[in-house]
């Protein structure tokens, strides 16, 4: 059966009808989730897209596929999914705006297609790469900031980018709806900044935009001021509300193209977002519940679905998805080794608490953060 990966950015839980009932704005995603297994307790594997995708799409963790701040680009020996699902006969694509999901940072290196407005060169990846492996990090990371702030000088989102990724997916339908697809799209509409239509913006009561805002995320050197608290809410409402017309119009077309009810869709967000919480505004930096714990629905074909209680995390999809097309996975031995070495990135966070942090790979210990110190173990300890 066909594959569809539907990755909804930055959306909180708790800002969809089928989490909360205070909420009545996401009508496409309740209906969806009435035929789909809805997961209560579903984790991502890091509060930032480039790593929480990386980890589905791999089935590893952090530490195991190294994607992360210090390291924004996919090492050449880890084999993404579309891999796998390429050598059993299916045509991969992924469709995103996302500026993580790139051939600069190998992300998409492993898809038949990519269908972007952001038209990357792969050649870049070589340079991406260079410059970490001579710890030119700064480098990066002023380069990341710099083309993440561009994103605050977009339109309104419905005059940027939608009506591209609208059309990029009747292109794929198009072309590919006769044969077996994998098909892997990220609709990031509810990424900061928040640019929702004026329609959206007035039935949530707000007339300001972001830009006139003085609250920034962390990740873009900003901090949130309190009195903009219901502001933001209301903006970042109205953005989940536009989501959702734009998840129905999604979904809408691979029913046009008939191969809605034969496919297995997946949809879940790659973490969420604060907005006030911990006094902060934005993700990467916490481990939050608003943040890791995401929303998750799976559709099967001719399955009712129910309500799941039981704890899953976002990299186990990978092996779920391959035991759905009859795939062995057990050969890939990168799944299998390996533990776990602190909490995704506090190692980093922590290390000028720890001058010989570093050195902890060469001796029978290593050290973890906890919310009060930083603590050592003896490494046989599984």
């Amino acid at each position: 059966m066909n594959v569809v990966v539907l990755v909804v950015d930055t959306v909180r839980r708790d800002r969809l009808s089928l989490y909360n009932r205070d909420i009545d704005f996401t009508p496409n995603f309740l209906r969806f989730s009435k035929s789909s297994d809805v997961y209560l307790n579903a984790f991502s594997q890091a509060p930032w897209s480039f790593p929480s995708q990386l980890s589905f799409l791999s089935g590893l963790y952090p530490w195991q596929h190294q994607g992360n701040q210090l390291k924004p680009f996919l090492g050449d020996e880890v084999d993404l999914l579309p891999v796998k699902l390429k050598d059993e006969g299916y045509f991969t694509s992924i469709i995103h705006n996302n500026t993580w999901l790139t051939p600069i940072t190998g992300v998409t290196k492993d898809f038949d297609e990519e269908r972007t407005i952001s038209n990357k060169s792969k050649y870049l990846h070589s340079f991406w790469k260079w410059l970490g492996k001579n710890n030119l990090n700064n480098v990066q990371r002023k380069l990341i900031l710099s083309s993440s702030k561009l994103n605050l000088l977009n339109t309104s989102k419905d005059r940027y980018g939608v009506l591209d990724q609208i059309k990029s997916i009747k292109r794929f339908l198009e072309s590919h709806s006769e044969r077996d697809f994998f098909c892997y799209i990220n609709l990031v509409e509810s990424h900061y900044p928040y640019n929702p239509p004026e329609k959206y913006k007035k039935r949530h009561g707000v007339n300001l935009d972001v830009g006139d805002l003085k609250s920034m995320p962390l990740e873009y050197g900003g901090k949130i001021f309190e009195e903009e608290l219901e502001v933001l809410n209301r903006l970042y409402n109205a953005e989940i509300d536009f989501l959702d017309d734009l998840f129905g119009k999604v979904l809408g077309l691979f029913k046009e193209y008939g191969v809605y009810e034969d496919s297995l869709f997946i949809v879940f967000s790659d973490h969420g977002e604060l907005i006030g919480e911990e006094g902060k505004f934005g993700h990467h930096f916490s481990t939050n519940k608003h943040l890791i714990n995401v929303p998750l629905m799976i559709k099967r074909p001719g399955d009712d679905g129910e309500v799941i209680k039981d704890v899953i995390e976002l990299r186990e999809i990978y092996s779920m998805i391959l035991r759905e097309v009859g795939v062995n996975h057990l050969d890939n031995n990168k799944l299998m080794d390996g533990y776990a070495c602190g909490m995704y990135e506090k190692p980093v966070i922590y290390k000028e608490k720890l001058d010989s942090f570093y050195d902890y790979c060469l001796s029978d210990v290593f050290y973890f953060a906890t919310e009060n110190d930083v603590c050592r173990v003896n490494k046989s300890v599984k």
